[in-house]
């Protein structure tokens, strides 16, 4: 699978094939490994990285990464200058975050046809959303206690 991966995302470098196109474009390689039963019902390359750059090519695995840095790095941001209460919080997201990305290594996922994709992208959102909220908590106390 991921062999055949490496030939799709060699086929189309910079763009890719379209995102949420995986499935389908897998059955234009000459000999895929992809299952047919499995066509256009979420044939993934059991890796994000490689699923997003086969999808997106360079230009949409480079922003992929930048979104998950620059979440992790606000988080961690924010951790230093938490209160203990918040650093749970904060710590909670940055390493549930880390965890999804380490787990993305060998499964997909966030594939709009994969099966249970929908529970963890509306999981991980919810836990970016709620790490993000922290932070600008966090943001708006060193504001006020800036100004006091």
């Amino acid at each position: 699978i991921w062999r055949d991966t490496i030939r799709l995302f060699r086929s189309r470098p910079i763009t890719g094939h379209g995102l949420g196109t995986y499935d389908f474009a897998a059955y234009t390689l000459e000999d895929p490994a992809a299952d047919p039963a499995f066509r256009g019902k979420g044939w993934h390359a059991h890796n994000v990285y490689l699923h997003v750059l086969a999808e997106t090519g360079l230009l949409g695995l480079l922003t992929w990464c930048y979104l998950w840095f620059a979440i992790a790095m606000q988080l961690l941001r924010a951790w230093k200058g938490a209160d203990p209460p918040r650093r749970a919080a904060l710590a909670g997201a940055f390493w549930a975050i880390l965890a999804f990305l380490v787990l993305s290594i060998s499964e997909v996922m966030i594939g709009p046809r994969v099966y249970a994709s929908f529970r963890m992208s509306l999981t991980l959102a919810l836990i970016v959303a709620l790490g993000l909220s922290e932070c600008g908590r966090a943001a708006r106390r060193r504001a006020a206690a800036a100004l006091d």
